[in-house]
């Protein structure tokens, strides 16, 4: 089954099942204000969550996502939230159908590590591309000390095809994903100025097991 098919049930059948933002995303907004930050895309969008919090926040805010039944389920979000400031288009993550230096934020959370090492680069690369002189990025992808890591199909060094997540459960079939150390996070981003590389661990409390869900938060600046 294809990626975009995996998605397209997975979104059919869960819906609006992540409905706040990240608090990562929520703590930056101060810092996105002061470095005058207008216009975000938010890649890999879903169905909204962080289209919503900050369009409120006065961003024009351009979202993308592989699903189209997601970007239904934005659109009417959207609406139903009387905003305006915004503009959505379906494509995969690896080529980017915008002009060069066109954003002054790039956000994508737990979305490009879908994806075996060679498309994350080009997704990388493609970020540097679109980003202003000055642009923020801000992202995250899965660490080594995911409960994941190592589980499902390998496909090569460090990726899995597994399952979703504990927010997003795949409905059908397994997703792609690729799973970093510290070292190997800094290679990806070494063409941005590193502002926060931040491991973070989170038990997510499942009585008699070890489950941890891990991940990087990166914030750089082209």
């Amino acid at each position: 089954m294809k990626e975009k098919e995996i998605w397209e049930r997975t979104w059919k059948k869960v819906g609006y099942d992540e409905l706040n933002p990240d608090e990562n995303v929520v703590s930056l907004v101060p810092f996105l204000k002061k470095n005058k930050v207008k216009k975000i895309l938010d890649l890999g969008c879903g169905v909204g969550r962080h289209m919503i919090y900050l369009g409120k926040q006065g961003f024009f805010m351009v979202g993308s996502d592989i699903s189209p039944t997601a970007l239904k389920l934005t659109k009417e979000w959207l609406e139903r939230e009387k905003l305006k400031n915004y503009f959505l288009v379906e494509n995969d993550v690896t080529k980017l159908p915008f002009p060069k230096e066109c954003f002054d934020t790039v956000l994508s959370i737990n979305v490009i590590h879908h994806n075996p090492l060679n498309k994350i680069e080009k997704t990388t690369s493609e970020i540097e591309r679109i980003l202003k002189k000055g642009g923020i990025a801000v992202i995250t992808v899965n660490s080594i000390n995911d409960r994941k890591f190592g589980t499902g199909r390998k496909i090569e060094h460090n990726t899995y095809a597994t399952l979703g997540s504990e927010h997003i459960p795949i409905i059908e079939g397994r997703v792609v994903h690729h799973f970093f150390d510290g070292k190997d996070v800094k290679k990806l981003f070494s063409k941005f100025k590193i502002i926060k590389i931040k491991e973070e661990i989170k038990d997510l409390g499942v009585k008699g097991k070890i489950k941890k869900s891990a991940h990087w938060l990166i914030l750089c600046q082209k």
